[in-house]
C-alpha cells in the first residue's frame, strides 16, 4: 500500500506546487512568466525577487492568491516604485484572498520629480508658531524657519516649484484632514486602531494632501504614470488583465498604509465578487451546482462582458449601468468604456459616459442611505 500512498502524495505534492507564488513567477509552464518578460525585460528577475521576499515577510500572504500578488506587483513596477516598506513609495499588502497595491505620499513625490516639470517639492506638518497667515489671493504663508517636527501638528502643507517659476504652496487645516479621512475611509470611521489613519495619522495627512493638490493643480500626462498611479492606489485585482476593485476604501486612493498589516474586515462581500471570477486552471476547486439563472448578472461579470463586447453605444451602455450593485462595478465599467487606454471614442463620448457612470453612483449610494434609514 505504500507505493500508491506515495504516488497520492507526490501527485498532490506537484499540484501544490503548481498554486504557489515561485510556481508562477518561475516555471516555463507558467501563464505568466512569459507575460512578466514581456512587459518587465531585463527587470523581470529583480521582480520575481522582490515578490518571492515580499510573499516570505508574512503569513498573511499564503491566503492570497498568487495571481492577485503577481497583479498588484506588475503595476508597482509599471509605475518603478519599490515594494520594500521600509522605503515608503509602495506596498502590496494582503487582504484577504486579494493584493492590495498601495502608494505612499513619497511614491507621488517621485512620480512628479521623475516628469521633470517640477524643480522641487516639500511636505510638512505644520505647528502653531510657523503658520503666518494667508496672502491676499489665500494662499497659506509658512514660516519655514519656525517649522518643528517636537510640536504637534495644527494643519499640513504641501508646496512645489514648476520648472517654469510657477510656485503653489497648499495649506489645510488638521480638521479638514480627519473630515476627509471621515468621508472617505472604511477603516477611519470604524475606529480601528490599527488602521495607519490612527498608527500614522501625519503621514496619511501628507499623502492626501499632496495627491489632492496634484489632481488640482499640478501638471500631468499620461507620459508622467500618474492617471496610472491615481487610479490603481489602494486597489486590488484578481489577475494582471482584471478589473480593479478598490475593497478597503470609498473613493480610488483615499487612504494608505504606511506599516502595512491585514485589516480586520468583513470579507464576505468581496468572497461573493470574488466568485464571479474564474480561479486559473491550476487553483480550480470543486464547486456546488450553480443556482437557477437569474435576470439580474453578477456585477464583475457584466464587466468582464463589457470588455469583450466593446465597443458598444450609449443604449447599451445605459443598460448595463442599471444592473451594477455596487459602486466600485460601475468604477471598473467606467475604465472599460471610457479609461486613459481606451482610444476609439471621442473626449465628449467620453465625457457622457462619465456622466452616467457618476448618476448611477449617486443613484447606489442613495439607494445605500434610504435602506439604512429604512433599518432604523
Amino acid at each position: 500500500m505504500s507505493e500508491p500512498t506515495n504516488g497520492n502524495n507526490n501527485a498532490e505534492q506537484g499540484i501544490a506546487k503548481r498554486n504557489t507564488l515561485r510556481w508562477y513567477l518561475e516555471s516555463t509552464e507558467s501563464p505568466y512568466q512569459a507575460r512578466i518578460n514581456q512587459l518587465l525585460g531585463q527587470r523581470a528577475p529583480q521582480f520575481a525577487a522582490s515578490l518571492m521576499s515580499l510573499a516570505h515577510s508574512s503569513t498573511s500572504f499564503e491566503k492570497v492568491r498568487p495571481s492577485s500578488v503577481i497583479a498588484a506587483g506588475v503595476i508597482a513596477a509599471t509605475l518603478d516604485l519599490p515594494i520594500d516598506k521600509n522605503l515608503g513609495f509602495a506596498w502590496i499588502i494582503p487582504y484577504g484572498e486579494l493584493a492590495q497595491f498601495q502608494i505612499g505620499y513619497k511614491g507621488y513625490v517621485q512620480l512628479a520629480l521623475r516628469s521633470g516639470r517640477y524643480a522641487g517639492m516639500n511636505a510638512v506638518k505644520v505647528n502653531a508658531e510657523a503658520l503666518g497667515g494667508f496672502d491676499n489671493i489665500g494662499d497659506p504663508l509658512i514660516k519655514w524657519d519656525q517649522l518643528d517636527e517636537t510640536k504637534e501638528a495644527i494643519g499640513y502643507a504641501f508646496a512645489w516649484r514648476l520648472t517654469t517659476g510657477f510656485t503653489k504652496v497648499v495649506y489645510w487645516p488638521k480638521k479638514s484632514v480627519e473630515a476627509h479621512a471621515q468621508k472617505y475611509s472604511q477603516a477611519y470611521r470604524a475606529k480601528k486602531k490599527d488602521s495607519p489613519w490612527f498608527t500614522e495619522f501625519d503621514k496619511m495627512a501628507l499623502k492626501t494632501l499632496i495627491t489632492i493638490s496634484l489632481k488640482r493643480w499640478g501638471i500631468m500626462s499620461v507620459e508622467d504614470r500618474f492617471q496610472l498611479a491615481f487610479e490603481r492606489d489602494q486597489s486590488a485585482a484578481i489577475d494582471v488583465d482584471a478589473s480593479p476593485i478598490y475593497p478597503d476604501a470609498d473613493e480610488p486612493g483615499a487612504t494608505e498604509t504606511t506599516e502595512p498589516t491585514a485589516p480586520a474586515a468583513d470579507l464576505s462581500e468581496l468572497t461573493e465578487k470574488l466568485n464571479g471570477i474564474s480561479k486559473p486552471a491550476a487553483e480550480k476547486e470543486p464547486q456546488p451546482e450553480p443556482p437557477p439563472p437569474v435576470t439580474q448578472q453578477p456585477a464583475l461579470s457584466l464587466v468582464t462582458e463589457a470588455a469583450k463586447t466593446e465597443p458598444m453605444t450609449i443604449d447599451q451602455i445605459k443598460e448595463r449601468l442599471a444592473v451594477a450593485q455596487y459602486v466600485s462595478d460601475v468604477r471598473a465599467l467606467r475604465l472599460v468604456w471610457a479609461g486613459p487606454k481606451v482610444t476609439e471614442r471621442t473626449d465628449s463620448e467620453k465625457q457622457a459616459i462619465n456622466d452616467l457612470c457618476d448618476a448611477r453612483i449617486n443613484e447606489i449610494k442613495s439607494a445605500g442611505t434610504a435602506q439604512k434609514g429604512s433599518k432604523q
